[in-house]
């Protein structure tokens, strides 16, 4: 983060100074950055000194001000977001002022002498439809909030929102631009590439691809999970432009076809899953002995771990692979820590364990659109057993010790 813009566009903020562009510079920034990134800016801010004013008592009431007034309520997954940026810019502001008071609320810690307010399970709300895109000048654009219309123009392609979707018009376009489109946790959201190809982003996820599709392939690159509905080979220069799908460990090759690609690094393996029609799937890199790859049919998953090719899985469960895309969890044989995986990246929260992993495996499926409380109490039928602590801490207790 550029700790001497994030301030200033903040001090902005606070005197009512602020542009639209600078607003949503300002969500962006608050956005994307991670905890290392808080931890810096706070050490950065603390070098000052506060005003005599904003002792405890006043931050809470503040606080919750800003909560109560500005956030848009959890459980109305119709609202549009579109005052987003007004609560967590101005819970920004009382950070600039009061050294941490925004990070106290942002992770629910204390040992400052401010108490942060509490939250319950049941106040997470499921995740939504949302992304930043990323230009090729390196502008952050916050599509959660933007209304239908052109949002870029980029070496003749228009970059158009769409009813929930981004869509890329290169008609007019000989040159292409590379943007970047990432999902945080508890986000989703719907590309339409330039060929037409649709693209589904689970949360955590971010594909990177060009405006244009202009060589003689259309080579596009994901971490994390995405769902892919390709649209037939288009004439290139060099005859028709295969669709390549790169991860950090396989590449995929694809005609005209529906396929699921999960390459989360914190899953153990990447797994290709085919719906229809036909693609090749090689391991990377080539020099860890993972040439050759495969072809996958419909109904197959092709599953990469470390230096090992991809290995083949015939009758793969494809409700289970696309349950995400669907707006459901499939827990059908699911072990314990691959499901709260899930949950970290909907709810946005942290998973720990409390005397190590129990061994718990659920069955069945359920509505994503429900909240977090909601949801742990179905899985406690199950026998899970667990506490929630401030800043999103979902603590997971082993009983069998």
């Amino acid at each position: 983060m550029n700790f001497d813009r994030f301030q200033y566009l903040l001090e902005q903020y606070r005197d009512q100074q602020l542009t639209p562009a600078e607003r949503e510079e300002l969500l962006a920034l608050t956005v994307e950055t991670d905890d290392a990134g808080w931890d810096a800016l706070f050490a950065q801010l603390a070098a000052g000194q506060a005003p005599a004013h904003f002792d405890g008592p006043y931050l809470d009431r503040e606080l919750s001000r800003v909560l109560r007034v500005d956030k848009p309520a959890p459980a109305v997954r119709s609202v549009k977001h579109v005052h987003l940026w007004k609560w967590m810019a101005a819970a920004g502001v009382l950070l600039l002022l009061a050294f941490g008071s925004y990070r106290l609320w942002h992770r629910g810690q204390s040992g400052t002498g401010i108490t942060a307010l509490p939250v319950s399970a049941a106040q997470i709300a499921p995740g939504r439809e949302g992304a930043v895109l990323t230009l090729a000048d390196g502008r952050q654009v916050v599509l959660d909030s933007l209304q239908n219309g052109t949002i870029a123009s980029q070496q003749g392609t228009q970059v158009v929102l769409n009813n929930g979707q981004l869509v890329y018009d290169a008609h007019a376009s000989s040159a292409a631009s590379i943007n970047r489109i990432s999902t945080p946790n508890g986000r989703q959201y719907q590309v339409i590439l330039p060929d037409g190809t649709k693209v589904w982003l689970n949360a955590a996820s971010t594909l990177k691809y060009p405006t244009a599709f202009t060589g003689s392939e259309r080579l596009v690159e994901l971490s994390g999970e995405a769902y892919f509905e390709v649209t037939s080979q288009p004439a290139g220069p060099n005859g028709k432009m295969p669709f390549i799908v790169k991860t950090s460990q396989q590449q995929i090759r694809v005609t005209g076809t529906s396929f699921n690609v999960n390459a989360y690094q914190n899953e153990p393996s990447v797994k290709t899953t085919l719906l229809e029609g036909k693609v090749h799937v090689d391991g990377l890199p080539a020099a860890a002995g993972n040439a050759g790859g495969v072809d996958l049919h419909p109904g197959e998953q092709a599953a990469t771990t470390g230096a090992d090719g991809p290995r083949v899985a015939s009758n793969a469960d494809l409700a289970k692979v696309m349950a995400w895309k669907n707006g459901a969890f499939n827990f059908e044989g699911l072990r314990l820590d691959e499901a709260m995986r899930q949950l970290e990246r909907w709810y946005d929260i942290t998973v720990t364990y409390d005397g190590g992993m129990p061994d718990i495996r659920f069955f069945g499926e359920v509505d994503r659109n429900v909240n977090l409380g909601d949801l742990l109490e179905m899985l406690a039928g199950a026998g899970l057993s667990y506490r929630f602590e401030p800043g999103g801490q979902l603590v997971i207790l082993n009983k069998t010790k």
